[in-house]
């Protein structure tokens, strides 16, 4: 995970804070995530997916708002990740 102090890269918007998670998830919870992504009312999301993994950027208007978004995230990719584990299970038996 990667910060950007605040301040920098200041966006007309005022966003001030900044937040990377780096997952390696599957491209199916990709594609599940992908549908939650864009602008919130204190941050934004943006999603990428390459050779395996997941990126989440997440800018937001302060730290208390980067925080809030950063651990919704992650429970939803902690989510996804147990319901693929599930389905995988199932599908081999």
């Amino acid at each position: 995970m990667r910060l950007q102090d605040p301040g920098e890269g200041e966006s007309p918007r005022g966003e001030t804070c900044e937040g990377t998670l780096k997952l390696p998830l599957s491209e199916n919870i990709y594609r599940a995530l992908k549908v939650e992504a864009g602008e919130e009312l204190r941050s934004r999301v943006e999603l990428s997916y390459r050779r395996g993994m997941i990126e989440i950027r997440i800018k937001a208007q302060n730290l208390t708002s980067l925080q809030a978004a950063l651990n919704a995230w992650l429970r939803m990719c902690k989510t996804l990740k147990k319901v693929e584990e599930v389905v995988e299970c199932r599908e081999r038996n």
